[in-house]
């Protein structure tokens, strides 16, 4: 953390502005009387003819201040003083002035002094100028305003400190003494006329003079900073704190509503001197965030040094706002700017010292030597990145941070952005993110170790759309969740390494798997019947992980049940009588699981390897409290006694609106998906736990309506999987539909499939629009394909034709990263990137891409891997691969939305050396159905 540099503030203006509402108002009206105005003008180009109050031209009362000169073309500039009485900067402080010229472009503007500074470079006090309003027509009465608000004298402050390379002048006590009407004059040759009339300034508070100490009538508090930041810990009114984030995109009451509910504890505002917003937030228990001003460059717009300039000393009115944030994806580069601005930050904090908090792409060691809450975010739900190797992404990244740095995240609450409007412009089903999916990036984030989670969203919360309630809703589940376990987030440690526990797989024809007659497979070139009776068991049940915390009140066992594919459909993810082996607990102590349900003790036994505690129900996620302390068992149970109900209530709705969801999905599939009997029995699974719920929930008994609220939303999870797992079933990736990444759109995926299925032309290899992505002409391959490598004198990354053992052919492509030498070096950002020669498309097409794949030794999970993605969609939507075993096919469908060109990008990231052969690209001219043939006429 940088040195805090503390700046002295004058009570007097902690007082005075406090009492500014009693300020006096002071008033010109210019009727009569000898003239007020000094006009300072250099009299070889300017010769006045009249300067004097007068009664022919006035706007109000009796008379006006008139200024005539005679002047020659080529503008001329004059300067009209008026002296104020003068009055300290205070917010609100405004002058206006009625004006009326021959010329536009004169500017209002009020003279801000620094008492007892001199300028070094005149000699004089020192004194700098606010800018007002600018006269914009001619001949025409209009009322100039110069308004001292912070944000005004805050940069008037900075750019004198700028001018004078030195950060230390003194920003307290500031006051203004002048009106100052900055002219142009002889945009035209001729007379020049201005006549000012009815100047109004207020409030005004006289300055105190110097060496007068007020005394202060008011009681004025002490600042009392509700944050206090140590090392990796933060409290705010001396209680653990794990900060919960979402942003707010607007001041209305029902957005701060809206935003309360979902259980957040703290609002990102865009404003941080929005003190009415400020006030709503306290008032609905929320605290702030913000992003706090800058001194910056006028030209150049880079932050200037904190030796050589800085902002205003942030006053009582900010103590809403617990941390400053500095923004999200800030990259490496920008790092010296960010320190300067920092040091800004600190200085004018000097009050609150409150720490401040960045979300950084890389140099995480770097960045968290300055910045005292580090994020490192991704996005990975649709995409080819499971959830658990996100978590160790993640741990990665803060393994790569100054020891005991404060680390957190964003997590995904909503679909990605270009995915969104792609869809939206084709005219396809929304993307819907899951409930379950962020409860899994949650959780993931809890076991890599994170203080803390934002709940990223550029689509406000209060919004309407399909699965924005959902989204409320699942954030409140969760919220309570982890403001039940905040005393003991907050004061964990690092995580232990994740160690895997076993979950009984359900065996076709069990309770919860569907039995059904008849199972139709999909291809990438339509329905095909089988004779399969039952449906096949479902896919493996994923990786089930725990991690253990040490915190204040004891080890914290954090469990999560990352199902495979899940970050497309979760499926159900739940089980009985699951059994955890947690090594390196206390023998002594009691296990406790911890929920909104209530806090129970767990039966437990010593194994070889540790404690094995029995868990009866397990439902994608799970915290266990070891701890032998009584008390601290008890307090748990108080806290989650006041969060049984509003659990219950939570999970019942959202079980009632993702129901609605569900089954309108459901009635599309059966229309055009292959048969699923048991589909209308799991909607009525669902619907049985759902009226149970609610009769739970009458009678008093919300723990057992918050479970079987679950258990309705496992049933419909149930329902989406097996949809999912149809449509999926035949491809190594569901990513080779752009459809079958989301539940909610998969009829789109049975009407592309439909689509390929009537394409006018069998695929063969003249069709290919990419024949150089056989790799066999050499000449084609350097002439057309553009390589692209990140590297280094320790790192070498590049790629080359692969001479051994092709997957067919003489030649396949081989992309290499490896170190140079043997010592140790971070290479994750090092990459070989292929992007191939551009292929003309047209509107309606359905592309077929197809190739193969293979990666020589396995990756990291923890990085990108080998990918292969395209323009039309994007990174996101593209193929990953971290092994195979040994050549691997791979293949996927994109939809052409408009004529253009069709782009491959095959790309290594990280250590390691990847092959791809025999690429692919083979376009579908798909028959219109009678159905969706163009109208003529009205008749088809």
């Amino acid at each position: 953390m940088l040195q805090r540099h503390v700046l002295s503030m004058s009570i007097a203006a902690i007082v005075l502005v406090s009492v500014a509402t009693a300020g006096e108002t002071v008033r010109e009206a210019f009727d009569a009387g000898a003239p007020s105005w000094r006009v300072d003008y250099d009299a070889k180009t300017l010769r006045p003819t009249r300067h004097q109050r007068q009664s022919a031209v006035f706007r109000e009362g009796q008379g006006a201040e008139l200024f005539q000169s005679q002047v020659g073309a080529g503008g001329v500039a004059a300067n009209f003083v008026h002296s104020l009485k003068p009055a300290i900067a205070i917010e609100d402080l405004t002058l206006s002035v009625w004006v009326r010229s021959s010329e536009a472009g004169h500017q209002l503007r009020l003279r801000l002094v620094f008492p007892g500074e001199t300028d070094p470079e005149s000699g004089q006090p020192l004194t700098t100028f606010l800018n007002g309003e600018k006269y914009v027509s001619p001949n025409e009465w209009q009322r100039l305003t110069c308004k001292a608000t912070s944000a005004a004298v805050q940069d008037a402050v900075r750019r004198t400190r700028y001018r004078l390379s030195n950060g230390s002048i003194p920003s307290e006590g500031l006051y203004v003494d002048q009106a100052v009407v900055s002219a142009t004059c002889g945009a035209k040759a001729g007379v020049f006329e201005i006549v000012f009339d009815d100047l109004t300034f207020s409030p005004v508070i006289e300055p105190p003079r110097p060496g007068e100490l007020l005394t202060a009538s008011i009681d004025v508090p002490a600042p009392n900073p509700p944050v206090e930041f140590r090392l990796n810990r933060l409290t705010v009114d001396g209680e653990p704190f794990f900060p919960r984030m979402g942003t707010l995109y607007s001041d209305s009451d029902d957005a701060v509503r809206v935003l309360a509910e979902t259980g957040v504890n703290t609002g990102w505002i865009t404003d941080y001197r929005h003190d009415a917003l400020l006030q709503k937030l306290r008032n609905a228990g929320l605290w702030a965030t913000a992003i706090p001003p800058r001194a910056e460059n006028e030209q150049t717009g880079e932050i200037l040094d904190a030796r050589e300039a800085g902002i205003l000393p942030f006053g009582p009115e900010t103590r809403p706002i617990l941390f400053w944030n500095l923004g999200p994806r800030i990259p490496e580069y920008t790092l010296d700017q960010l320190i300067s601005w920092v040091g800004q930050v600190h200085a004018a904090d000097a009050a609150f010292d409150r720490p401040t908090l960045a979300d950084v792409t890389s140099g995480e060691y770097a960045f968290s030597n300055h910045v005292d809450m580090l994020a490192v975010s991704r996005h990975i739900t649709n995409t080819a990145i499971p959830y658990e190797h996100y978590r160790d992404w993640l741990r990665s990244r803060r393994s790569e941070a100054f020891l005991n740095t404060f680390f957190w995240t964003w997590v995904q609450t909503q679909p990605d952005a270009k995915a969104v409007l792609t869809r939206d412009a084709a005219g396809n089903l929304p993307l819907v993110l899951e409930p379950e999916q962020i409860r899994l990036q949650v959780y993931a984030a809890l076991q890599a170790g994170c203080r803390g989670i934002g709940y990223w969203n550029t689509i406000p919360f209060e919004a309407d759309g399909v699965g924005t309630e959902e989204r409320r809703l699942a954030m409140a589940r969760l919220n309570l969740e982890l403001e039940l376990l905040e005393p003991l987030l907050a004061t964990g440690g690092k995580p232990n390494q994740p160690f895997s526990f076993s979950i009984k797989q359900i065996k076709p024809g069990s309770d919860g798997l569907r039995v059904r007659p008849s199972y139709h497979q999909i291809t990438m070139t339509g329905p095909e019947a089988a004779e399969t009776p039952f449906a096949p068991s479902e896919r493996p049940p994923g990786t089930a992980d725990a991690v253990v915390i040490k915190t204040d009140l004891g080890p914290l066992l954090i469990g999560v049940w990352y199902g495979e594919g899940a970050q497309f459909c979760p499926g159900r993810m739940a089980a009985n009588n699951v059994k955890i082996v947690v090594p390196g607990v206390d023998q002594t102590a009691a296990a406790w699981l911890i929920s909104p349900a209530g806090v129970r003790h767990l039966s437990e036994r010593r194994v070889t390897g540790g404690r094995e505690i029995t868990l009866e129900r397990f439902d994608q996620t799970v915290a266990v409290l070891f701890t032998s302390d009584t008390a601290v068992s008890e307090r748990l149970k108080r806290i989650a006694s006041r969060m049984t109900q509003p659990a219950a209530e939570v999970t019942l709705e959202l079980a009632k609106v993702k129901r609605q969801r569900v089954a309108a999905v459901h009635q599309q599939l059966v229309a055009i998906a292959p048969p699923l009997n048991d589909g209308a029995d799991m909607l009525r699974s669902a619907d049985d736990k759902i009226a149970a719920a609610k009769s739970a929930a009458a009678n008093g008994n919300f723990a057992l309506a918050l479970e079987t609220a679950d258990e309705a939303l496992q049933a419909l999870r149930i329902l989406q999987r097996a949809h999912w797992e149809d449509a999926v079933r035949q491809f190594k990736s569901p990513l080779a539909s752009p459809h079958a990444v989301c539940y909610s759109t998969l009829p789109d995926h049975y009407r592309l499939i439909n689509k390929v299925g009537r394409s006018i032309m069998n695929p063969s290899q003249e069709a290919n629009l990419l024949p150089s992505g056989s790799f066999e002409d050499e000449a084609s391959i350097f002439e057309e394909w553009m390589l692209t490598a990140t590297e280094s004198p320790r790192v070498f990354a590049g790629g080359a034709l692969l001479g051994k053992s092709p997957q067919q052919g003489r030649y396949g492509l081989q992309l290499v990263v490896r170190r140079r030498d043997t010592l140790p070096i971070d290479i994750a950002g090092s990459s070989a990137t292929l992007l191939s020669p551009s292929m003309p498309v047209t509107a309606g097409q359905v592309l077929h891409v197809s190739g193969w794949v293979r990666v020589v030794r396995p990756l990291a999970d923890d990085a990108d891997g080998a990918t292969l993605h395209d323009n039309l969609l994007g990174p996101s939507a593209g193929l990953r691969w971290t092994r195979t075993k040994g050549w691997e096919r791979f293949e996927m469908l994109r939809e052409v939305p408009e004529d253009g060109d069709f782009e491959l990008t095959l790309a290594l990231h990280g250590e390691g050396e990847v092959h791809f052969d025999d690429i692919r690209v083979i376009p579908h001219e798909p028959r219109l159905s009678v159905a969706e043939q163009p109208r003529r006429n009205g008749v088809r």
